[in-house]
């Protein structure tokens, strides 16, 4: 942490003169994460901005929001836009060539990674079906589910708590990766993760 400790040293110093004593002053370790993380997010406020590709549109949505308001069927969904369902909403979403489905009392962040889209669960269940050379990947922490194959699948993440979750596959086997080691859920099964 080289380039850590001379920036503290160059930009986190001050001298402060009491009477005829000259004090030093360092930034502590708080201090100076909190400042350095507010320069970062100026700076990257202030670079122009990159028109938002859309990730696609909802098909259905019943006591669902998309961010700060109701979602409507028709909606554009955008990476970082938040989904969420009251007590006993759906929210039908279709991503790429790919739905996702979020039951009642459930949130997830849309997102695309090399150019796949998908979900970040953040609570509750989310369902998807996917096919074609484009599939929809759900990821939860250090959890990633995605359909193993091309052809059609559907399966579910339902997130229980933190650290424990149930993976379905209803159709085609899925893909789970955590924490770089790879499991397969055969078609018709569930698997608990904890």
């Amino acid at each position: 942490h080289r380039r850590r400790f001379l920036d503290l040293i160059q930009n986190f110093v001050v001298f402060e003169v009491d009477g005829p004593t000259v004090v030093k002053k360092l930034a502590g370790y708080h201090q100076y994460h909190a400042v350095n993380k507010a320069v970062n997010c100026t700076v990257a406020a202030s670079a122009p901005a990159v028109p938002a590709k859309p990730l696609g549109a909802v098909i259905h949505a019943d006591r669902a929001t998309l961010g700060p308001a109701g979602a409507r069927a028709g909606t554009t969904v955008f990476a970082g836009d938040l989904l969420a369902t009251d007590r006993g909403g759906l929210l039908r979403v279709r991503l790429g060539s790919g739905q996702v489905y979020l039951v009642g009392s459930s949130r997830a962040t849309v997102s695309e990674t090399s150019g796949t889209p998908g979900v970040d669960l953040i609570g509750g269940a989310v369902g998807f079906a996917a096919s074609g050379a484009t599939p929809v990947v759900v990821r939860s922490g250090d959890v990633t589910v995605r359909p193993k194959t091309a052809e059609a699948t559907y399966g579910r993440v339902e997130k229980v708590n933190d650290n424990d979750y149930v993976i379905s596959s209803y159709r085609g086997a899925l893909e789970v990766v955590v924490d770089e080691q790879v499991y397969t859920v055969p078609e018709a099964t569930s698997y608990r993760l904890r």
